[in-house]
Parts: structure tokens; sequence; C-alpha cells
């Protein structure tokens, strides 16, 4: 008898933790709601970014348009972070079925009362940068001579 009570008393609780596990999840869902007009407002922003559109243009050229720049969501806001993580890059052919993933640039954009706010994250000085601070430090190597290709490379 002692063992079927404990049974018994052993499923019930089961049960109550496995209905209240699914409750906590569906509110967990519930609350972090995807802005999927937003998202797509943020990557076409980005991907008229002039940078953006050179990068495509030589991807283009030098792999005789059998590779496209792809716009990567990787991060959603939180409370942390309250930014989208939006990497700008490509997947290169390594032999293998999927090749690797090579990021160019690494956004984090801002959603302020509906308007895409969108700051470059600097990997290096592990900073964001506004696009007018990531675009006066790109334009050095530009006076130099360098040529542009997703960074600064001598020829």
């Amino acid at each position: 008898m002692i063992y079927r009570l404990c049974f018994c008393l052993f499923l019930f609780s089961s049960v109550i933790c496995y209905a209240n596990a699914n409750n906590n999840n569906l509110k967990q869902t519930d609350s972090t709601k995807v802005d999927t007009a937003f998202e797509n407002r943020a990557v076409e922003a980005i991907g008229n970014f002039p940078e953006c559109k050179l990068a495509e243009a030589y991807l283009d050229s030098v792999t005789k348009g059998s590779r496209n720049l792809q716009f990567t969501i990787f991060g959603t806001p939180t409370k942390d972070e309250p930014y989208y993580e939006i990497d700008v890059g490509n997947t290169v052919p390594d032999g293998g079925d999927a090749g690797h993933y090579e990021t160019y640039m690494h956004f984090h954009v801002y959603n302020k009362k509906g308007h895409v706010v969108v700051k470059l994250y600097d990997v290096i000085l592990d900073a964001e940068l506004t696009l007018a601070e990531w675009r006066k430090k790109e334009e050095a190597p530009k006076k130099e001579g360098k040529k542009y290709y997703f960074f600064y490379i001598d020829e």
C-alpha cells in the first residue's frame, strides 16, 4: 500500500512539475516578441550603406556572381544589451558542404521609438562607433592609397 501511495505521489508531482515548466516557457516566449518589420528595416538600412554596396560589388566581381553579401541577425535586444546584433559577411566555401562564415562588419542596431539607429561595433577596440566616427576612422587608410576590401589592404 505504501508503495502505491509513493508511486502516485511521484506521478502527481511529475505532472505538476511538467505543467509548471511548460507554463514558464510560454510566459518567456510571449514576453520576447520578435519585431520582424523592424529587423527588415534595419537590414535594409545597413544594406544601403555605401560600404556595403562597395563590398557587394567587390564580392560579385571576385566570385563572378556566385556569392552575395549576407546579413545575419545574431542577437535581439535584451535588458543588458538593448540592441540587435547584425553581421555583414559571407559564407566562404572551403571544400565542405557548408563552408565557413566570414564577418566583414558587425553592427549594433537600436530601436529608438521605431527609428533605426545603427552603430558599428569595432571588435578590436571593443567599442561602439557612430557611423560618422567609423567613416572618419576609415578615411586615413584611403589617404595612404590603400584599397578597400571590407578592410584596407596594401597592394
